[in-house]
């Protein structure tokens, strides 16, 4: 978030969000004791699409050209290359890649 230049207050927000938390498994008769949870955002969180366009902010935008494209969305990522010829697009995915 800092290398998008995100404000600093919102940086702290979300690391207040993502720290301290704990969780507990319950199913059946079963319930867990109560354990600290080290990663991850809230299950069904509108807000870890935004986290995870940050995360991969670097992956996502290494294409920079008309010849190359790459976009993230919820988890997943892809390249795009455009060429007359398989040996170009491969070699223009190999260099995204790298």
């Amino acid at each position: 978030m800092k290398t998008c230049r995100v404000p600093t207050c919102y940086i702290k927000l979300t690391e207040k969000m993502l720290t301290n938390r704990k969780t507990q498994l319950q199913f059946n008769d079963f319930v867990s004791p109560t354990f600290a949870i080290t990663n991850g955002t809230t299950q069904g969180c509108p807000s870890s699409m935004v986290y995870y366009a940050f995360y991969n902010a670097p992956l996502i935008n290494t294409a920079k050209n008309k010849n190359k494209t790459s976009i993230g969305f919820v988890d997943d990522t892809m390249f795009l290359a455009v060429a007359d010829f398989l040996q170009e697009a491969h070699s223009i995915i190999k260099d995204m890649m790298e």
